[in-house]
């Protein structure tokens, strides 16, 4: 009899749930029958009647459990669940972590804990793979594997050989390419049956029925614009997404439309790194109610380059027009089409399909390879990708595949005798997942709009192939035309600008846009004009930040590079409530503000109200601290940052004064962004603005002005490469008086050696302002992290 093995996981990117699917593809070799699924969609209730079940959970955020599995494990961990009520059940732990955070593999560890509390069995030890590991958590779960079928096959008595070789299992889709732009291509290859090639090391099942897609390529001609035998058509570089498609990128989460903006460069022309301010408008949104709140996070879902796309259909044989039928396939395995996600729309075409679905460019899974050596015709290419599947072949895997960022559509040009039927090659091609930005505006200054901080990744891999991102280098590439909403009104005022309302200008041009576009659409061979208009589709998820809604509580943000993001949106925030508060709050002052603006209007008065109150009114301080390479070239939010820190009572800053101050201070290398009297209220120009440059280490700030002191490292403009952490030693006192008065300390950019320098920092400043031991600090941050008072957010 075939024991049953259950398999539940929580994932956030799609890690955990890859563990989890592997686990149950190799648990069929070991005679055992998989049954898989997210954690918050099995039936806790039944968790006590069941026997065996492998646990694979990843961490997110501060030490958070990922979106499928919140509900189970709040569940678990209810008081009112007797002890030794799972006694009957036999469990282990596969963790995915990463070991630049300050908790390590948190949510791994409290489950195998809170199960072992609650009577369950550890068959098998925990697991913990590591993203920092070179073979990232492979390293880890490979050994683990190994252990994991001797303990399953010792408790379940089973003295069953493994299955040689991989089981090719039937794909999760049926693909039938229903009409296409190849003449005769449709009729020759509508019954044309798949059979892999024969393989004397893989037990395979017979394939279902898929449609191939060999290439009649006399009839098109591919190259910067696709070209077909009687029509010309100019795809766009982003393509429309019908409303339908909107369900199949996510079930759970409400999804937006956003139309850019804005897309302007922040650094220099002259700098290696490109980074984009992006701002989107909301369709049909103009609820007062905000969509997200400071420190919360935008998913944007990407699409594919189209010249990418293009090619990559030109090597499948697909015609971009070719409509495909997708249909999910009853002969394959019940947990893969359990856990197939949200079906893909169709009919679709080709290059909807490639465009906006599947991740074509993406780094195939381990798995892939084990697919691909069941269609490989060439024994060297045969052997080949059964070496990468093999454990002695990991390393040689990864330098391949995962160093060298390979994708999919590369692989399969490099393993040229491997003729994937498209019903493969669907299933086993992941889906463009989202990406996840920062939201760096505030839903109060800037209603119906979101802004993101993107950098646009380029770089060359360990054999010098250039490489880009895939959602940083198509947005960089979406830059609205002169039609565009947000380019009508030029932004005179810093990068984020005004609000921009549609008015009946806006309204005629989008109308004679449309109907142009929509006379030449139907003109048939005329060439379709590309709309300037970017409509992306968007989602929120909950960040890791929350700020205090005390006003009086003091902060201290730490955002080197596009780090900074957040806290720009917490600065906005945190300025429109303090005006509004201000504005309600009764002050003495306020008649002295009324004669001193008799006649202007009522929204001067308000504003010189609030200017005046200001002064009256001691808030909790808020110190930034930012870091980039250079000064001159990417200081990211200049201006922005400058004007927080000076936007009290009293006239703006000119430029002769702005010019007059620097000249005073010189060209200071380590660039504390000072503000001086010419600006604000005191301080020092060093490269640090704010009244907090004057020496003052109260936590409640005199200062009027929303953020009290601003302090930046520009690591490559000094002899001796200066980073925030050395910023925030030389503001020891002012970290620490914020801290001791209940303040928030938080942390969000590159997740490399930079987080735990700055803690390793905060842990010596309290140590040594605090006069504690060693053990007494890293005590006092351990509460920090526990009241959510030290937070941070990093990514790889």
């Amino acid at each position: 009899m075939t024991s049953r093995v259950v398999i539940l996981y929580g994932s956030q990117t799609g890690c955990a749930k890859d563990v989890a699917e592997r686990i149950a593809r190799e648990s069929i070799r070991y005679h055992f029958a998989p049954d898989l699924a997210p954690m918050d969609d099995f039936d806790r209730r039944v968790l006590p009647t069941e026997r065996i079940v492998v646990f694979v959970a990843s961490t997110t955020g501060q030490a958070e459990a990922p979106h499928n599995m919140q509900k189970f494990w709040r569940f678990l961990r209810r008081k009112d669940i007797p002890q030794g009520s799972l006694k009957q059940l036999n469990f282990t732990v596969f963790g995915l972590g990463d070991s630049s955070y300050p908790v390590y593999n948190a949510v791994a560890r409290r489950l195998y804990q809170r199960l072992i509390e609650l009577g369950a069995n550890p068959f098998h030890p925990r697991g913990l793979g590591d993203d920092q590991d070179e073979l990232g958590y492979d390293e880890k779960l490979n050994p683990w594997l190994e252990g994991l079928w001797k303990a399953l096959s010792s408790l379940t008595g089973s003295t069953k050989e493994a299955l040689k070789g991989g089981r090719l299992l039937p794909p999760i889709y049926r693909a039938r390419i229903l009409s296409t732009f190849y003449p005769d291509h449709a009729a020759k290859q509508a019954t044309t049956s798949v059979t892999p090639a024969a393989t004397s090391t893989a037990t395979t099942t017979t394939a279902t029925t898929a449609t191939t897609t060999t290439a009649v390529k006399d009839k098109v001609s591919l190259g910067s614009g696709y070209t077909a035998s009687k029509t010309t058509t100019e795809y766009p570089i982003c393509r429309p997404v019908p409303q339908s498609h909107l369900k199949a990128f996510s079930v759970s989460k409400k999804m937006y439309i956003g139309e850019i903006i804005r897309n302007i460069r922040l650094t220099s022309e002259d700098h290696s790194q490109d980074v984009r301010h992006i701002a989107f408008h909301l369709q049909g949104t103009l609820s007062e109610k905000a969509l997200f709140f400071p420190g919360d996070v935008l998913d944007v879902y990407p699409q594919n380059r189209r010249d990418d796309v293009l090619a990559a259909l030109d090597q499948l044989g697909l015609h971009p027009l070719d409509m495909i039928e997708l249909k999910i396939n009853d002969q394959a395995p019940t947990y893969l089409r359990a856990n197939a996600g949200q079906a893909l729309p169709s009919p679709i075409s080709a290059i909807d399909l490639f465009s906006l679905h599947l991740d074509i460019f993406g780094t195939p899974s381990r798995y892939f390879f084990e697919v691909l050596s069941h269609f490989a015709t060439a024994d060297l290419e045969r052997e080949k990708l059964l070496d990468f599947t093999s454990p002695e072949g990991q390393l040689d895997l990864y330098i391949y595949n995962k160093r060298e960022k390979r994708t999919y559509i590369e692989v399969l040009g490099d393993f040229k005798s491997c003729k994937l039927p498209l019903s493969y090659l669907v299933s086993h091609i992941p889906r463009i997942k989202p990406r996840h930005f920062s939201i760096a505006s505030s839903w109060l200054k800037y209603p119906n709009q979101v802004h993101i901080c993107v950098a646009v990744v380029k770089y060359l891999t360990p054999f010098k192939r250039p490489k880009e991102g895939i959602c940083s280098s198509w947005l960089a590439s979406l830059v609205p035309g002169e039609e565009g909403r947000g380019q009508r009104e030029r932004d005179e005022k810093g990068v984020l600008g005004a609000d921009v309302k549609k008015d009946a200008n806006m309204e005629a041009m989008e109308e004679e846009e449309e109907e142009t576009s929509s006379h030449r659409n139907r003109s048939g061979g005329h060439k379709i004009r590309e709309s300037k208009r970017f409509l992306v589709p968007l989602s929120f998820s909950k960040g890791s930040f929350r700020g205090p809604s005390d006003l009086k509580t003091p902060l201290v943000m730490v955002g080197p590079g596009t780090g900074i993001a957040p806290f720009m949106a917490m600065c906005q925030h945190r300025q429109v409530l303090l005006d509004n508060q201000l504005r309600r709050r009764p002050s003495s002052t306020t008649a002295a503000a009324a004669a001193a603006t008799t006649a202007a209007s009522v929204e001067a008065q308000n504003v010189a109200t609030v200017a005046v109150r200001r002064e009256n009114f001691q808030q909790g301080a808020v110190y930034v601290f930012f870091g980039n390479r250079y000064k001159s070239k990417d200081f990211l939010y200049q201006k922005e940052w400058f004007e927080l820190c000076n936007d009290a009572s009293g006239p703006k800053p000119t430029r002769a004064s702005e010019n007059q101050s620097r000249a005073r201070a010189g060209d200071n290398q380590s660039w504390d962004i000072g503000v001086s009297r010419a600006f604000a209220s005191g301080g020092t120009l060093g490269l640090s603005f704010g009244s907090a440059a004057s020496g003052s280490s109260s936590s409640l700030s005199d200062s009027s002005s929303t953020v009290t002191g601003f302090f930046a490292a520009f690591s490559r403009d000094t002899e001796t490469k200066v980073y925030v952490q050395h910023k925030l030693a030389e503001q020891k006192e002012l970290v620490w008086e914020a801290l001791k008065a209940n303040g928030y300390f938080m942390l969000a950019g590159n997740a490399k050696k930079m987080p735990n320098d700055v803690r390793n920092q905060v842990t010596e400043i309290v140590r040594v302002m605090g006069k504690m031991s060693e053990k007494q600090a890293k005590m006092f941050m351990l509460r920090l992290d526990a009241k959510k008072r030290y937070v941070q957010e990093t990514w790889s």
